[in-house]
């Protein structure tokens, strides 16, 4: 009996501790109200364009974001739809405050109040309608997201002064020690670009062509530091005109996204090994006589301009994928902003990385502080050049994450068999003429950028025919009656490119699993993967390739040769359907 109580009396302590350690959690609801304000402020309607503003009005201790990918928190994302009067619409984010959370992550984002002005360009109708979706996170020890939708209709020449004046004051808050903020480290960060391992090499392979210049007349040095820092702006005016355009479209935006691209990365690739070859003096790039002629007539002398107005340019390219302290907090700001903040910003960042330069122009004798020229400057021009291997190795790096071995083979043969003739040049024209011998090296560099474009055009393809094996379930396919073709494959397999030569990618295959609604599921084996071993030794194999098909007369798959035939697998998947139509269903 005393254990009986004693047992109870634990029970009872049990259960008030499990209570209590329940109910010290403090529990969220999911309603913003509780949290947060969210409304939308009509502005005006004249002619054709609408002021409106998003406003947020949150409580103690509550933040949003900006519309930046940061550490911590969601960007907070604004659309406009639900309407074909709508021609164009523009988001104004203000400027955030910085926040330093778990003292250690950086965020910006916005907390008490805050206004988003939106303007909206329409067809002048009499009246519009639509709706915004506002898609945010509010944080606080927690972070909770939310999706709003928010209807809309005004009418033509309707105004709301008090309205435009509070979107005015909290929407376009962007005090002017702000901008000049922004502005200075735009500055700064293009200036630290130039000792970014990106750029590092075509800059002390400028100060070496500057150096040998050195006992020449200053206006040498002042004329290639002045062409150098146009072909930077040049560059970086650039970047902002086509980050407008796309803004324009309702592109996505970030720094280095051209370096999503495999066609960029490849043709980058291709410029910087010719540049790399004219270093370790494989062969010198000449203009061609009629230009040089026309050239002259223009300038009454030998125009260089070209090669460091080029160096400029390239210089800015490379330095595109490269990340500096500055840098995201003005280019965030930037591409956020108006078209009028994208050029400002570009401009700031061209400059910064131009003051080496400028300081040049400014005071050529700076030169005289670096060493002497000697043999010490051949032996920095060859390790530069080894650095610019490098980065060609790089390059090839993405791409190789961007496409596949194979195609990666296929383009360094390509690339070597360029330096094969470029370094042997003399040789070459002994054995043809300068014209077959200049269409070779063109044939190669088409042939290398035509890999690349037939080998993204191929992925896409890729994509849309099949589906990733991490990305659906089996045993739900199998219990709908599907019949389920598994392709175990990886980049490094020659075995599994065979296939995919022989059979897997010809079209009367493809065209007879779409047909018989068969689908088709990869999974790759390129890197590791807990899920597709686990595959693997559900059904006894070990290694690359290996085929599996799925169905109700094989729920546990039935595993295909490793050397496909088309006509033995096509009959495999007939025999697979026939069942599938006999067995009862459930």
């Amino acid at each position: 009996l005393a254990k009986m109580k004693t047992s109870r009396i634990y029970i009872v302590f049990a259960f008030f501790f499990a209570f209590a350690y329940v109910f010290s959690f403090k529990t969220y609801a999911s309603n913003l109200n509780d949290y947060a304000k969210l409304e939308l402020i009509k502005g005006s309607y004249i002619d054709d364009n609408v002021i409106l503003g998003i406003k947020f009005t949150l409580k103690e201790g509550w933040k949003i974001y900006d519309n930046r990918i940061q550490e911590l928190g969601l960007p907070t994302k604004i659309k406009v739809s639900g309407s074909d009067d709508i021609l164009n619409y523009q988001i104004y984010y203000p400027a955030a405050e910085k926040f330093i959370e778990f003292a250690e992550y950086t965020s910006f984002g916005y907390k008490d109040e805050v206004i988003f002005p939106l303007s909206i360009k329409t067809k002048a109708n009499i009246e519009v309608q639509a709706n915004i979706m506002v898609e945010f996170a509010l944080c606080n020890n927690i972070c909770l997201k939310f999706n709003e939708n928010i209807n809309f209709n005004l009418k033509q020449k309707q105004v709301f002064p008090d309205n435009l004046k509070l979107i005015n004051e909290l929407g376009h808050e962007r005090k002017v020690v702000n901008y000049l903020y922004i502005i200075l480290s735009a500055f700064l960060a293009g200036i630290i670009l130039n000792f970014m391992p990106c750029v590092l090499p075509i800059i002390f392979l400028k100060i070496y062509h500057l150096l040998e210049k050195r006992n020449q007349a200053k206006k040498e040095v002042i004329f290639i530091s002045t062409f150098t820092i146009l072909g930077i702006i040049f560059a970086f005016l650039s970047f902002a005109i086509g980050a407008i355009l796309l803004q324009k479209l309702g592109v996505s935006l970030g720094w280095g996204m051209h370096f999503q691209e495999p066609l960029f990365i490849a043709s980058l690739a291709l410029i910087i090994t010719l540049f790399c070859c004219n270093i370790f003096d494989f062969f010198t790039i000449n203009l061609p006589g009629f230009l040089v002629r026309k050239l002259d007539k223009v300038s009454k002398s030998e125009i260089k301009f070209v090669k460091h107005f080029a160096t400029g340019v390239l210089a800015a390219i490379l330095a595109t994928p490269c990340s500096a302290p500055f840098l995201g907090t003005a280019l965030a700001f930037a591409l956020s902003g108006t078209s009028l903040d994208i050029l400002l910003i570009f401009f700031a960042l061209a400059l910064g990385m131009s003051t080496p330069y400028i300081l040049l122009i400014i005071k050529p004798n700076i030169l005289n502080l670096l060493p002497k020229a000697g043999r010490w400057m051949l032996k920095l021009k060859k390790i530069m050049g080894l650095f610019l291997v490098l980065t060609i190795m790089w390059l090839v790096y993405v791409l190789y994450a961007q496409t596949n071995i194979f195609v990666i083979m296929i383009f360094l043969g390509q690339l070597f068999f360029m330096v094969f003739l470029l370094k042997k040049r003399a040789a070459m024209l002994n054995l043809t003429n300068l014209i077959i011998y200049r269409l070779l090296i063109l044939a190669t560099l088409i042939m290398a950028i035509l890999t690349i474009v037939f080998a993204q055009a191929s992925k896409e393809q890729e994509e849309k025919f099949w589906r990733n094996f991490n990305d659906v379930k089996l045993d739900e396919l199998i219990e709908q009656k599907h019949i389920i073709f598994v392709n175990v494959t990886a980049d490094w397999c020659l075995t599994c490119k065979f296939n995919d030569l022989s059979v897997l990618n010809r079209q009367n295959f493809r065209t007879y699993i779409k047909e018989n609604n068969i689908i088709a599921v990869k999974a790759d084996y390129t890197n590791s993967d807990k899920n597709i071993e686990l595959l693997l030794n559900s059904v006894g194999r070990y290694a690359v390739p290996t085929y599996i098909i799925y169905s109700l007369n094989h729920q546990n798959g039935e595993v295909q040769n490793e050397i496909l035939n088309i006509d033995n697998l096509i009959n495999r998947l007939d025999y697979e359907i026939e069942q599938s139509n006999i067995l009862p269903s459930n």
